[in-house]
């Protein structure tokens, strides 16, 4: 029977989206939550069709909508080893259309929130070079002049570094939820603490993702407990503090510095007492992020499809491909008493 309704005909007629610059090339697309996201080049797009902006089909206007979510695309390191390693997986692992669904939109996920990360400290980064150098300059012509005065401070510099690590915390609990897939029955854990303890009293001492939890033990503690100090600062045993741009003794610059001691849940007090360099630790906070998240994403689908024995990660190191888009992969092996018939 044909329809006669206008709105019908328009939604069910083809039609066509374009995306600018035709320069960056369409390598992937995700359908996450009736959004299709377009991963190019150098940017991802999300496009949602009128029937997701209008699902009851009252307003015939309603046009389908594209828009860039993210200006990094498959050739960023953050992209490619979390989004694109997590499709690799995905793919050669043969998991449920669910759990692919599940780990695929927490990856995205995180790429969206470590690039936050990433654009904090790029950008705090970029203040600081741009001051240096003007204060440089004006100690060139006159050595005794006053850098305060010549040379202002980055401004909301306390805010953004604030943002930076409460985003960190955030970041976590996405792999927090991760490694809860693995977690039969719907049994949530509500810490990395927890999850170790469940398999240790499973008696599954060699489950990878213990193994991964074991060694970034340290790392992962400071990471999990540092928002209390910048939430509850004003606790006995928290600080969370950061000191401005300033020049020494002989008017060198010195970089934005933090310190910060807060009270562990799983551990005594952490407390660090001098002073560290912010920038620094920024870039390798999220380079560690990085590392925790290749590991822990291999160890949960390995021990999601762990009834095929016969699947094996195999990591390719830095030295083996230092241009290698992705580190792990998953490799399939006959047993040796298989016997083709």
């Amino acid at each position: 029977m044909k329809n006669n309704n206008p709105i019908d005909r328009k939604r069910n007629a083809a039609g066509s989206i374009s995306l600018p610059d035709p320069s960056d090339p369409i390598q992937d697309m995700i359908e996450l939550d009736d959004i299709l996201y377009i991963i190019r080049d150098r940017s991802v797009y999300e496009i949602k069709l009128a029937d997701t902006l209008d699902p009851q089909r009252k307003h015939i206007s309603t046009k389908g909508t594209t828009c860039k979510v993210l200006d990094i695309g498959m050739n960023s390191t953050i992209v490619s080893r979390i989004l694109t390693q997590a499709r690799s997986l995905i793919r050669n692992a043969c998991l449920s259309k669910e759990c692919d669904k599940t780990i695929t939109k927490t990856c995205f996920n995180c790429v969206k929130e470590l690039k936050h990360l990433d654009s904090i400290y790029n950008d705090l980064s970029e203040k600081f070079s741009n001051k240096k150098e003007k204060y440089n300059e004006i100690l060139a012509r006159n050595p005794q002049r006053d850098f305060i005065q010549d040379v202002p401070i980055i401004e909301n510099i306390d805010k953004n570094a604030r943002d930076f690590f409460v985003t960190g915390h955030k970041y976590l609990q996405l792999l927090l939820d991760l490694a809860n897939l693995a977690i039969p029955n719907n049994d949530s854990k509500k810490s990395f603490s927890e999850i170790k303890k469940y398999y240790l009293t499973n008696n599954d001492q060699d489950n990878k993702i213990l193994l991964v939890l074991q060694h970034y033990d340290n790392l992962l503690d400071f990471m999990w407990n540092l928002r209390n100090s910048i939430e509850h600062s004003s606790t006995k045993g928290n600080l969370f503090a950061i000191i401005n741009i300033s020049y020494g003794e002989k008017n060198e610059i010195i970089p934005p510095m933090w310190e910060y001691s807060f009270n562990s849940w799983s551990k005594t007090v952490v407390r660090t007492e001098s002073k560290r360099m912010l920038l620094d630790d920024m870039r390798t906070y999220i380079e560690n992020l990085l590392k925790i998240t290749e590991d822990l994403l291999v160890s949960i689908i390995c021990t999601i499809i762990d009834s095929r024995e016969n699947f094996f990660p195999y990591k390719i190191s830095i030295d083996e491909d230092p241009r290698a888009e992705i580190r792990y992969k998953l490799q399939f092996f006959l047993p040796n008493d298989f016997v083709k018939k």
